[in-house]
């Protein structure tokens, strides 16, 4: 069995800590990376070539966990960054789900205008199967 990567960027850090139980519940091997806030998530994934070095096997993640609402860089200015720092470093397999207190159709319709946006999560809404067939999914 593959070991499967994922980052959580979430400014909360009590809602980063859930969810990270709630994947490891999964019984999936993973690599959980988490960022606070969109900007030190787009510094992370922009340093490719280190960060493949460093987490070898382990990086990219193929799949990340986005918050909306976040101070510094949102979720919706880190998509428009994260969709230029796509086109200069594979993050071909990278999905995106929008992890959010959102329930709001309008925000479920932004983040369809990304193709690499897969899933939207409402917080609170969710379960340890759902999380388990999205990681099977996105690998």
């Amino acid at each position: 069995m593959s070991n499967y990567s994922i980052l959580i960027i979430d400014d909360n850090e009590i809602d980063r800590y859930v969810l990270k139980r709630q994947l490891e519940r999964t019984g999936l091997p993973l690599t959980i990376f988490e960022q606070p806030d969109g900007e030190d998530a787009i510094r992370l994934l922009s340093a490719y070539e280190a960060n493949r070095a460093k987490y070898a096997g382990k990086f990219p993640p193929i799949l990340l966990f986005l918050d909306i609402n976040m101070p510094k860089l949102d979720g919706w200015g880190f998509l428009r960054e994260f969709l230029l720092v796509r086109s200069q470093y594979d993050y071909s397999t990278s999905v995106v789900v929008l992890f959010t207190s959102s329930d709001r159709p309008e925000d479920r319709a932004q983040g369809e205008q990304f193709d690499f946006v897969q899933n939207y999560l409402v917080k609170g809404q969710y379960d340890t199967e759902q999380l388990k067939t999205l990681i099977l999914a996105a690998a």
